[in-house]
């Protein structure tokens, strides 16, 4: 009988134990890479940087919940090494996923394998980059890889990689209907409509590769590139035309709106572009800026991960603008009410600031901390019951022995 509870208790010790340190939580980080697969409903998130000098190989993804529960992150197979500010796209029908740039080579994760792998891929690889971002048409098998930055030297070229084939190509480019001397541009967000066209918003741009005159680019003159026609337009934006920024996101909605979010608009990362969040309608030309009625503001980020999945924008990591504050924080806008938007924060309990290379030990472990307290907590009652319950196991078994000799009244 004394056995048998045991047996029962240690199962119980086992599953909250189980319960409190299996949570993947992962750590504060920027320039993360991350994809949305709206076929399984999961944002894949892949390295970045916490911050010092060494660049984060983890590989995990976030399960977008059906409801208000709390998201939950889960880790999966690392690629053999660290990426930082590198751009990666679904390919392949959505079966893989490349990951270029950065600070390594060019590396793809295949879903049926659960396992990484280096491509050979035919013709001239565009040099290696930072600070851009990979545009995916992956029902056509096609990847789009335009400028970028790498030790202060900018790019304006066009590169596409054709998945299906496995060949790199290096687009010439013409100019719709009009000459137009596309800049050297980095940290910008591209985005893909459905009618083919690639949007390039914001970043730095330079008319020599070498950096000089670096500016930031115009928010009401937009480039555009056709991916049918391969040329180049600019199309003017109006209305209530933002701040111009670095290090924001870009989603696109089922209304044909790109949502802007975040920033900054200065160089030292210090001064939040306003307005934080802005639309830019593009349905039709010329395109319009609008600022929406936007309720439960978080804190404004920069060098963040965005995706959208139907009514909800995803954001996740990156820097706490006009502070040196690297966060894992999750936050989600509602936007399925175009008339007022409404953030959701979920604190995964971490917020660093980047003062050095060696981040504060106490913030960097929060959230380990707090749950190995919990757990600790949860072990030390089940150990107090266990110790009651075998105390009053031993003294029922002792009084039952003890009037086994007790002289009968009869005798």
């Amino acid at each position: 009988m004394i056995l048998t509870k045991i047996k029962y208790i240690i199962i119980l010790i086992t599953y909250f134990s189980n319960l409190c340190y299996s949570i993947y939580v992962p750590n504060a980080r920027y320039g993360t890479s991350c994809v949305l697969d709206k076929n399984n409903n999961v944002i894949y998130f892949i390295g970045g940087s916490d911050g010092t000098k060494n660049c984060l190989n983890d590989f995990f993804y976030l399960k977008l919940p059906d409801s208000n529960i709390q998201p939950e992150f889960e880790q999966l197979t690392s690629p053999p090494e660290g990426y930082c500010w590198s751009s990666s796209s679904l390919a392949e029908g959505g079966k893989k996923i490349y990951i270029f740039g950065g600070t390594n080579e060019t590396m793809i994760y295949s879903y049926d394998f659960n396992s990484w792998s280096m491509p050979k891929i035919d013709g001239v690889a565009p040099e290696s980059r930072d600070q851009f971002q990979t545009v995916s048409d992956y029902e056509n098998n096609y990847l789009y890889i335009f400028g970028g930055e790498k030790n202060n030297k900018f790019f304006k070229d066009m590169n596409i990689l054709n998945t299906k084939y496995s060949s790199w190509y290096n687009m010439m480019i013409l100019g719709a209907q009009k000459i137009i001397n596309i800049p050297y541009w980095a940290d910008y967000t591209a985005t893909m409509l459905s009618s083919g066209e690639i949007v390039y918003i914001g970043g730095r741009q330079s008319n020599s590769p070498s950096g000089t005159n670096v500016t930031f680019a115009k928010m009401n003159e937009i480039y555009v590139f056709d991916t049918k026609s391969s040329s180049w337009d600019i199309i003017n934006a109006s209305g209530n035309v933002p701040d111009s920024r670095i290090g924001h996101s870009a989603v696109l909605n089922s209304n044909n709106e790109i949502i802007i979010y975040g920033g900054t608009s200065s160089i030292d990362l210090v001064t939040v572009a306003t307005p934080d969040l802005v639309i830019l309608t593009v349905s039709s030309k010329p395109y319009q800026w609008t600022i929406p009625k936007v309720e439960n503001v978080p804190k404004s980020h920069s060098f963040h991960s965005a995706a959208i999945v139907g009514n909800f924008m995803i954001t996740a990591f990156g820097y706490i603008t006009g502070t040196q504050n690297v966060t894992n924080s999750l936050n989600t806008l509602d936007i399925s009410d175009s008339t007022n938007f409404y953030w959701v924060s979920y604190n995964m309990n971490q917020e660093t600031e980047i003062k050095s290379d060696k981040p504060d030990f106490l913030s960097q472990n929060l959230a380990s901390i707090i749950g190995g307290s919990i757990g600790g907590a949860i072990v030390f009652i089940i150990l107090t019951v266990i110790v009651i319950l075998l105390y009053r196991a031993w003294r029922s078994h002792s009084n039952m022995r003890g009037r086994q000799y007790l002289p009968s009244n009869s005798s």
